[in-house]
């Protein structure tokens, strides 16, 4: 399949004077058609495969519980889910506390004023909320009909999907504390599954208290638009059952590291490297461990893979199956609309390392020098530790490396799991005598978590000031739109035309602006200064500013600046925060024409 993808390749470069121009509507046309069939055919297999392997899983259950009857071993009744979470609470207060006070925060702050979702869910707001249950294409286009080099067909599918149930922000909000919940209870069973010594007690606490206060974490889960937060996810589920394989051989667990990788790999274009890497090192490992074999021949080398490392060769495979969907969904489409990457003028941009990545970056030479002399063996923390590196290398490569980013969730989340593991087994033992009971470890550990984001907190881009940047933003466009009424009531009242023009932002093509009180909505073309009205009174006209126009200056800020807006001849009537660039209103006073270039 390969060959035949670089075959197709070369022949699109060497008859292009056969095909529609790209830009044309033809073109156009036949990017999306092949998009829309080759995107269907890959979900089609792709849901198969995931199906078939929860079936197996499913089928493992069964006849693992049909075992353990015939053999007398009864095992204990699973809870339910109440029941577990009751138990959880009653066991962890602190965690519940603390879990419960940041999730009720991002709830409150929750709202449709989020950047892409503004334009994503531009019409949701037209069926009174009640025709939500529907493909929404916008997700598509970002998703599966970039046609530059990117490739992440299901990131964003699961608010996609979630939406469909119910189009309220507040239950979305919930939904994200649960995945955030979630991703730290699975990476506190990853730790105790890694950690040669006795668990600390409040190891939840202790990873809690790392995990929910970072930048990355506040970008994640405090908005809705970033595939990282699945992808975290989606990695914890692997790395626990990954885990979990290596101790029990159970299929069950060896199907579900394959789940959740085959899925993650497609939520992030540089994705696969968390679930590629690990597998190439536990498995170069164990064939340098085995060196003495004197493998005779590809034949015995592959038996004795395939005998040792079934779930790492599994996980070739899903490489592969990345590889070619990427070639068959990304290269081929994108080579004939041609064009460079998206971001490619980011490549090396630059590479900020914060202390826990600095932390991470010690702990594995540590941790490397220390298996090379053979006191530590090698783990599969090593193994997610070299995968945590190649991704940071792709990420700088591509658009840079920031570890305050978005972007960089992943290499925080396995930042943790080396913090918590060093304390469990490497400081928690050395304490004095007298701090080792349970409840002065637990107490030294949450105390320690609190200190280092105590430290953070005086960096810049730290996790207060990225969660208030976030939260005053939306309250801000929020407010603003809401004022807009309020603003031009007078105008109204005393039979004046109320005409709002606006300009580059997140609410250019979305019907918020459509739910205000106008004559007409007009748009200024940020690059090309053409100024169209919009909606209302001669739509699809030009149009040219006059004395008594408002301009709404919502969410633009400092893109006003950046790209020339001249509002020389506007007066400022409202102003959100001055301290702000954005949340302002301002009205034509005739003075000089609007909608000119600066003189």
């Amino acid at each position: 399949m390969t060959v035949l993808a670089g075959l197709v390749w070369v022949w699109i470069e060497r008859n292009r004077s056969n095909l529609p121009i790209p830009t044309s509507d033809a073109g156009r046309e036949l990017a999306e058609t092949y998009n829309i069939l080759s995107h269907g055919i890959f979900l089609t297999l792709l849901i198969t495969a995931v199906g078939w392997m929860a079936y197996n899983i499913h089928r493992a259950n069964i006849i693992e519980a049909e075992h353990n009857r015939l053999q007398g071993n009864h095992t204990r009744q699973h809870s339910s889910p109440g029941e577990r979470l009751r138990s959880g609470i009653r066991k962890h207060p602190f965690s519940a506390g603390l879990f419960a006070l940041y999730s009720s925060y991002i709830i409150h702050q929750s709202s449709w004023f989020y950047k892409e979702i503004i334009s994503w869910y531009d019409d949701i707001l037209d069926g009174f909320l009640l025709d939500n249950f529907s493909v929404r294409w916008t997700f598509l286009i970002e998703t599966m009909s970039r046609n530059d080099y990117r490739f992440f067909p299901l990131a964003h599918q699961d608010i996609h999907i979630l939406s469909w149930f119910t189009p309220y922000v507040k239950i979305w909000a919930i939904v994200n504390c649960i995945e955030l919940v979630a991703t730290v209870v699975l990476l506190v069973k990853i730790v105790e599954l890694l950690s040669e010594r006795q668990h600390t007690q409040s190891l939840l606490a202790i990873a809690g208290i790392m995990f929910l206060f970072t930048p990355a974490s506040a970008y994640n889960y405090f908005q809705f638009i970033y595939s990282e937060r699945i992808l975290v996810l989606l990695f914890a589920v692997f790395t626990y059952n990954y885990l979990r394989y290596q101790q029990t051989r159970r299929i069950q667990n060896h199907l579900g590291a394959l789940i959740a990788s085959l899925i993650g790999s497609f939520t992030k274009d540089t994705a696969i490297l968390l679930f590629l890497v690990p597998a190439l090192a536990v498995m170069g490992h164990g064939l340098i461990q085995q060196r003495h074999l004197a493998f005779r021949s590809p034949k015995h080398l592959w038996a004795t893979c395939r005998d040792h490392f079934e779930l790492e060769l599994n996980l070739l495979g899903v490489s592969i199956a990345f590889l070619l969907s990427f070639i068959y969904l990304s290269g081929l489409p994108s080579s004939y609309v041609g064009g460079d990457r998206y971001d490619a003028e980011l490549r090396f941009a630059n590479l900020q390392l914060d202390p826990r990545v600095l932390f991470l970056l010690g702990y594995s030479c540590l941790r490397a020098l220390q298996i090379a002399r053979g006191r530590w063996s090698f783990t599969l923390l090593d193994a997610i530790n070299l995968a945590a590196w190649s991704y940071i290398a792709a990420l700088y490569y591509l658009v840079g490396f920031k570890a305050s980013n978005y972007m960089a969730l992943p290499v925080q989340f396995i930042a943790i799991i080396n913090l918590v593991v060093a304390f469990s087994d490497t400081l928690a033992p050395r304490l004095p005598s007298r701090l080792k009971t349970k409840r002065l470890a637990a107490g030294v550990g949450i105390g320690c978590s609190i200190a280092l984001v105590g430290i953070e907190d005086g960096l810049p881009n730290n996790f207060m000031h990225r969660a208030h940047d976030i939260t005053a933003a939306h309250a801000s466009w929020a407010t603003t739109l809401a004022a807009v009424d309020t603003v031009t009531e007078p105008a109204r009242i005393n039979g004046e035309e109320i005409n709002l023009i606006f300009t580059k932002g997140w609410f250019k093509n979305n019907n918020h602006l459509k739910r205000l009180k106008y004559d007409r909505l007009i748009y200024l073309n940020e690059d090309t200064k053409e100024i169209t009205i919009q909606d209302g009174v001669d739509r699809g006209k030009s149009y040219v500013p006059k004395p008594g126009d408002f301009f709404l200056n919502i969410d633009t800020g400092k893109r006003l600046e950046k790209f020339n807006i001249d509002l020389s001849s506007y007066s400022l009537i409202y102003d959100l925060d001055p301290s702000i660039s954005n949340g302002k209103i301002y009205r034509h006073t005739g003075d000089s024409p609007g909608g000119k270039d600066p003189e």
